[in-house]
């Protein structure tokens, strides 16, 4: 291709909408998720202990856990104590019954199909329950 052809293509893909060329993932917030509440450190009232999140580039979709992928949709596994306790396909969720003490809560990101988005996308915050 000429060098006058490249410069009308390079042209085009500027001026006319759609014809880009960047993947639609590059346009996207980059993937993070993180503990809002409890705080790293807190003591909270239990023995429920409601946790928030704040996930960015991913859509939660707790319709679809199980279901087929759905490019920028998934969900977060939770682990307390480092034993697996469930999905959550919201920014918030309740641990309910947890023992006075210290505790650490895990989550990762997911896939619809439970597969963990690679890299790694996780947060993790230790609390005690008063």
């Amino acid at each position: 291709m000429g060098g006058r052809s490249l410069f009308i293509l390079a042209l085009l893909v500027t001026l006319v909408p759609g014809l880009t060329t960047y993947p639609a993932a590059a346009q996207m917030e980059p993937l993070s998720v993180r503990i809002v509440s409890p705080m790293d450190g807190a003591t909270v009232a239990g023995p429920d202990v409601t946790f928030m999140f704040l996930v960015t580039g991913i859509t939660l979709a707790p319709d679809e856990i199980g279901g087929a992928n759905v490019p920028g949709h998934g969900h977060m596994h939770i682990y307390l104590d480092g034993m697996f306790k469930g999905t959550v396909g919201t920014a918030m969720f309740t641990l309910m019954g947890l023992a006075p003490g210290m505790h650490t809560v895990r989550v990762d990101l997911h896939q619809n199909n439970h597969a963990l988005l690679m890299p790694t996308v996780e947060a993790s915050v230790t609390f005690i329950v008063a």
